[in-house]
């Protein structure tokens, strides 16, 4: 039998006095839930529960007070907390209206026992309403808890009950009547009559005690001596976070500002800002309940960062109150959060992701505050079980998609850094399975995130990546599926990024700043590109990540993702050495699936050329707003819209992909896309300067359709008339937009909102082409980018008849094309034989005669037989110059027949060929073979 064997057996028996620190003792005996109604309910709290219709709304007045009786349990000690489920959205409590809880003894209100008032300006929860109560009781006490109302506003605020006889220890009263067929929803958090040593027992359990660094409590528990057992484990914990190079220390070199810090220990209040600029503020104190948040958000305080200033502030002056109050509100916070695997509540906290961030930036107030004497020693060790018990909370608890990547990458590092503790090999070793499971279904085979938002494509592979390096600092190699997996996904990320290195927004990812010569934080090429490179020897990542200055450039300029449905037409990668790399046009079109942090934007473009983002995508603010809840809906993105209606979120069903050096072609469609109406929409981008927006929307019903446009300030100018509108940047790239199919189309203009970095902007110009009364529609938009200084006024945009589609002619001063798109093939003829073509999609270059088609098997141009084909070729383009025709041909056609005009070379997918005739037939040994 090993030492430690005995050793544990002997800290499970020994019966020495208990520990002598009553603090650390109260601290180890933490609130649980002890009384609740409905009891059956465990995850929801009382706004759900009226959503999901099982708990009903009554009006609380002046006149009208509320209350509930309720008795402790048998092992209740300390009355702890008291949650109510009074209504704090905007339409129940307004301005003016304040609520008070006040307990009693009895209904007959003999003795107050607590009474706390809340106001309009902190009425914000997250969550139910809690009342920190922290009254000592006797086993089974009865109580009254009431709400009553201060008269103000209009004098009425919802106050959640439940429908029914649902708590047999109480009954509701309404109006000081008592309502034996109702109960009030409520919560009662007790501290339990506590056992002192079997306290410290846990405490103490949860250590490896072979390990070196704790043989001084070893020793101490070997001589029956608990006290000095936890006083050696204390002295451990100093002396290691001391030296800690993971800590977020204060910068000795740096002036730190305590004004937020003073406010928060001299008057109990962190303001939003600080006391000037802001009078919003949570109290920090007692009544704290860590429940609270900001007004109309749902941020509530994020203790750790809170802990964290107060330690850099005590390490900056070495003031003791920092550290007091440090003391304070940590052990407050630990005491009002116990897990639900322990008998705490639930509600939106208790995520494994949230619980898993925390672990690691729980210890840098700690760290920072190591040397004072007002962080106690009892509520350091307490700190130190509190994470404990939540890594294992966050193990116990189901995560998946980018919260799994989070908690596994979270769990291996604080089992890393705790190696002190049991359960640290069981963290570490649940984590890495974990996070090798859960990368394997979050990551698609083309790389991008099953998660349509780029900031948590970056999230979860973020969390991948460091969990590979602590993996593999322990000797843990990844299994190849992974490595071919995060391969992927870099590659994707890097190709993703915009000519300026820049995410492209779409679903929860933040609004990229649109104004011209703004710094932008380069961390997207030089991470995630850069990572790339490096541990997958990729040249063309390498290119990427240094924006053209090293590596080789990329096989292709545009890129498709097939299974994420993502699709990027771009011009081009710049010239030598990175000379234009930002300058490139940059088009990418969202034509994927729904999924978590997905917006309403299926079959939306976002555009960016010359230096800028030109058409947005409004991105995301703060999670729970007005505003949040408005940037996720259709209307905010560059979609069709019909009607009124939401958005659904069907399949997708991608129809043609082709990239060729003339003209690049997609087309994606949602039979579903709203209610009774199926959306098609290809884009063709015409090399290297512009595109066309092609939609088709189909209903057996009429409605209103429109093709959103979200643009940049300052005011747009709209040409109603022509059917055009163009931006006005002085100081950088714009872009126009122009109506090709005209017919009872109109131009519709509002104002959008926009959070650039925690500044909302409401001066963004959103434009509509609406057309109404239509069953069935087509559109055709110009999206045609300028540099700066350039003006609009040159291009020349003119529609004629096609079959089954559109057909248009541009011109600029420089170019002149055709162009011909028919959803399921068609033809399309321009006057005295001067146009003439079969197929799917053309792009022709009247200067050069070059062209590019899909589908197409004729064109004839000013009488002559250009290309003709027995079969429709699927994607072909045909450049010519002064001395060879170029042909790329992704299928061979064996009757494909073009002609040479007066050339003598072909050049045919690579391969040189002599042209003897007026036409020649590049694959007519596929024939032969035949």
């Amino acid at each position: 039998m090993s030492r430690f064997f005995i050793l544990t057996l002997f800290l499970a028996t020994i019966m020495s006095a208990a520990c002598a620190d009553p603090t650390l003792q109260d601290l180890l005996n933490y609130p649980v839930v002890d009384q609740k109604c409905p009891e059956e309910i465990i995850k929801e709290e009382a706004m759900g529960l009226v959503k999901q219709g099982q708990a009903s709304f009554l009006v609380l007045s002046k006149k009208n007070p509320v209350g509930q009786t309720f008795r402790v349990g048998e092992n209740a000690e300390v009355l702890w907390r008291i949650c109510v489920g009074i209504c704090h959205w905007p339409d129940s409590w307004q301005q003016g209206e304040e609520v008070t809880l006040t307990l009693y003894d009895s209904p007959e209100k003999r003795e107050k026992l607590y009474c706390r008032t809340i106001d309009f300006d902190h009425k914000w929860f997250k969550w139910d309403v809690a009342f920190d109560i922290h009254l000592p009781t006797k086993p089974g006490a009865e109580y009254y808890f009431e709400l009553t109302h201060n008269g103000a506003g209009d004098d009425a605020i919802n106050v959640a009950y439940i429908p029914r006889d649902a708590y047999p220890y109480g009954s509701a009263y309404v109006g000081n009547q008592i309502q034996k067929d109702i109960d009030l929803y409520f919560v009662v958090i007790s501290k339990l009559k506590s056992n002192p040593e079997k306290d410290l027992d846990r405490f103490l359990n949860q250590f490896d005690m072979s390990r070196p660094e704790l043989s001084r409590a070893r020793q101490a528990l070997l001589d029956g001596d608990r006290q000095a057992a936890v006083n050696a484990v204390l002295d451990w914990f100093n002396s290691y976070l001391k030296t800690a190079d993971w800590v977020w220390r204060l910068d000795p070199n740096t002036k730190y500002d305590t004004t937020r810090m003073d406010e928060v220990c001299d008057q109990g209040r962190l303001y939003r800002k600080d006391a000037q600029t802001s009078a919003q503020w949570i109290p920090m104190g007692k009544e704290t309940t860590w429940r609270e948040v900001w007004p109309e958000s749902s941020d509530y305080v994020r203790m750790n960062d809170l802990f964290a200033s107060l330690g850099h502030a005590y390490a900056a002056t070495h003031d003791e109150k920092y550290a007091r109050k440090l003391n304070e509100l940590m052990a407050d916070y630990m005491q009002d959060n116990t897990s639900p695997f322990e008998g705490g509540m639930r509600g939106g906290r208790w995520v494994a992701m949230f619980q898993a961030w925390r672990l690691g930036d729980a210890w840098d107030g700690v760290a920072n505050a190591v040397e004072s004497k007002g962080l106690t020693g009892s509520v350091r060790l307490a700190w130190l079980d509190y994470w404990a018990r939540m890594a294992d909370f966050a193990m116990r608890e189901p995560s998946g998609g980018n919260h799994a990547n989070a908690v596994a990458e979270a769990l291996m590092k604080f089992a890393t850094r705790f190696p002190v503790f049991k359960n640290s090999k069981k963290w570490f070793d649940f984590g890495w399975q974990k996070l090798v499971s859960n990368s394997l279904k979050l990551f698609r085979d083309d790389g991008g995130c099953v998660e349509p938002a780029m900031n948590y494509h970056g999230f979860s592979l973020a969390n991948l990546m460091a969990g590979i390096e602590t993996a593999k600092s322990f000797g843990t190699q990844p299994p190849p599926e992974l490595l071919a997996k995060l391969e992927k996904a870099l590659a994707y990320t890097a190709y993703m990024l915009k000519p300026d290195g820049q995410i492209p927004s779409y679903g929860d990812t933040d609004c990229e700043d649109f104004r011209p010569g703004v710094t932008k934080p380069d961390v997207w090429r030089k991470g995630e590109a850069m990572e790339g490179a490096k541990l997958f020897d990729r040249s063309d990542l390498l290119y990427i990540a240094t924006a053209g200055k090293q590596g080789t450039r990329p096989a292709q300029n545009s890129y498709c993702f097939p299974e994420t449905g993502h699709f990027i037409l771009r011009s081009d990668w710049g010239g030598e050495n990175g000379k234009g790399f930002e300058d490139s046009r940059y088009l990418f079109f969202r034509a994927g699936r729904f999924g978590s942090h997905g917006h309403d934007d299926l079959n939306s473009v976002t555009l960016y050329a010359y230096g800028r983002p030109l058409l947005i995508d409004p991105g995301r603010t703060t999670y729970g707003t007005p505003l949040m809840f408005e940037l996720s809906k259709n209307r905010s993105h560059n979609v069709l819209l019909v009607d009124d209606l939401d958005m659904n979120h069907p399949e997708p069903h991608l129809k043609a992909w082709h990239t060729t050096p003339i003209a690049d072609c997609v087309e994606n469609a949602y039979s579903e896309l709203y209610p009774g109406v199926e959306h098609r929409r290809a884009i063709v981008f015409v090399r290297p300067d512009y595109y066309v927006l092609f939609d088709r929307a189909q209903s057996d019903k009429p409605h209103s359709y429109g093709i959103n446009f979200w643009l940049t300030p300052p005011e747009v100018t709209i040409d109603n008339k022509q059917l055009l509108v163009y931006t006005n940047e002085p100081n950088g790239s714009n872009i126009l937009l122009q109506a090709i199919s005209r017919d009872g189309i109109y131009i519709t203009k509002r104002n959008g909102t926009v959070d650039l970095g925690n500044k909302e902007r409401n001066d963004i110009p959103v434009v509509t082409f609406r057309r109404d009364g239509n069953t069935a529609t087509d559109f055709a938009t110009l999206l045609y980018p300028f540099p700066k200084n350039v003006e609009p006024g040159y291009v020349r945009v003119s529609q004629f008849t096609v079959t089954g589609g559109i057909g248009c002619t541009v011109t600029t001063p420089e170019r002149s094309h055709i162009l011909v798109y028919c959803w399921d093939g068609g033809r399309a003829q321009l006057p005295r034989d001067t146009f003439e073509f079969a197929g799917k999609m053309c792009v022709l270059d009247t200067q050069s005669m070059s062209f590019s088609t899909t589908g197409c098997t004729s064109l004839r141009l000013q009488g002559k037989q250009i290309l003709s084909a027995e079969q429709p070729v699927e994607e072909l383009c045909v450049e010519y110059t002064p001395d060879a025709v170029l042909v790329h041909c992704k299928k061979p056609e064996p009757t494909l027949k073009i002609a040479s005009l007066e050339r003598r070379i072909a050049v045919v997918n690579g391969t040189k060929l002599q042209i003897a005739s007026s036409t020649f037939e590049p694959f007519r040994h596929f024939a032969e073979r035949r």
